[in-house]
């Protein structure tokens, strides 16, 4: 596995990218938000959090979409966060529009084996990118 890129902010992408790097899943880790500057201290509190492992490349972006391009797996963590009194289907639609706005833009080429993830959890994040390294 050699690109993944995570579109979202949040404790989902840090931990399932911190996990990622310290195990090695891949080359580069594509960090991709609104917020730059959490972007970069993400990547740079991932960096720092991972001396005794081979460390892998972190890149944070501020919507620059053209930096997941080539990406093997695009991770879709955006969305808002569930309201007091907010059902589980208000917030599925909340979040449906965000998901429709990120996956109009990240039509850019990709690799041949191009997989797109829309999260639901990070240990079924972590098992699709099993399979894809398993073939």
């Amino acid at each position: 596995m050699k690109k993944i890129a995570f579109i979202g902010t949040g404790q989902v992408r840090q931990a399932i990218a911190h996990q990622l790097a310290r195990e090695n899943f891949c080359n580069d880790i594509i960090l991709l938000g609104r917020n730059k500057d959490m972007a970069q201290g993400i990547a740079l509190d991932i960096q720092h959090a991972i001396p005794l492992f081979k460390s892998n490349n972190i890149i944070s972006e501020d919507n620059d979409y053209s930096a997941i391009a080539n990406s093997d797996i695009v991770v879709i963590t955006a969305g808002v966060p569930r309201k007091p009194g907010m059902s589980r289907l208000d917030l599925l639609d909340s979040n449906r529009v965000i998901v429709e706005d990120v996956t109009n833009i990240i039509e850019l080429p990709l690799n041949d084996d191009e997989q797109k993830l829309l999260h639901q959890s990070a240990d079924e994040i972590k098992e699709k990118i099993e399979q894809l390294n398993a073939l």
